[in-house]
């Protein structure tokens, strides 16, 4: 590398070694639900988005913490909503998540994957009343620790290679600015209670704070 510095500031001119600041404009805070529909063009399954506004990740607090585990904890595969929605109605093809962690506020989204249209408003109804349920009851203490402990322990299962490393820390670092934010998330996320999560759908998971959308393909010809 020696050498290096003289020969790009004779190619590109000296730096100024003034970091780049951003300045993003502040959003306005939703008032009520948004609905909105996505008509595709091409023959697909109907998906249903529903969203909910979140902070920007702060590793070590708590609200992060409970964003990194909440999807686990509400429709992943060991959910109570998955086995009744996926496993046994057979209405959904499957659940997954469309947020992670970021600089800025964000969002907590679940998409699911609609196998019979039909059935939508009564698949809207049982992810509202799941919501509303952690809201008021919070998970169970056997249940967060369960999840917490999937959570934390795929998390370090995937630290396989070099290249897995450096794309956790890149992620991260992305988020926070830190290398050592991944260990923060980790030890946050082993801290929680259910009061802490329960705290937090009470917060964010509102219906005014939320967003429905349903994508649907061409309705098939008789």
């Amino acid at each position: 590398l020696e050498g290096l510095v003289p020969k790009s500031e004779a190619k590109y001119g000296a730096g100024t070694k003034k970091r780049c600041n951003n300045r993003v404009p502040k959003e306005r805070a939703q008032r009520r639900e948004i609905r909105t529909q996505v008509d595709f063009p091409s023959p697909t399954l109907p998906r249903l988005s529903v969203s909910w506004r979140t902070p920007a990740s702060k590793y070590g607090s708590v609200d992060t913490a409970v964003h990194n585990i909440l999807f686990d904890l509400l429709f992943g595969g060991t959910s109570a909503l998955n086995k009744k929605l996926v496993l046994e109605s057979g209405w959904l093809a499957g659940m997954g998540e469309w947020s992670w962690d970021h600089r800025d506020p964000y969002m907590f989204q679940v998409v699911s994957t609609v196998k019979d249209a039909s059935k939508m408003k009564e698949i809207e109804a049982e992810i509202h009343a799941a919501v509303a349920d952690l809201a008021k009851n919070g998970p169970s203490p056997e249940r967060l620790e369960a999840v917490k402990s999937h959570v934390r322990y795929r998390s370090l299962l995937q630290l396989e290679t070099p290249n897995t490393i450096a794309y956790q820390l890149a992620f991260n670092m992305g988020a926070g600015g830190s290398p050592n934010d991944f260990a923060s998330l980790l030890t946050s996320i082993s801290k929680l209670t259910p009061k802490d999560v329960q705290a937090f759908a009470k917060k964010y998971l509102t219906k005014k704070n939320r967003a429905v959308t349903v994508l649907r393909g061409p309705e098939k010809k008789s």
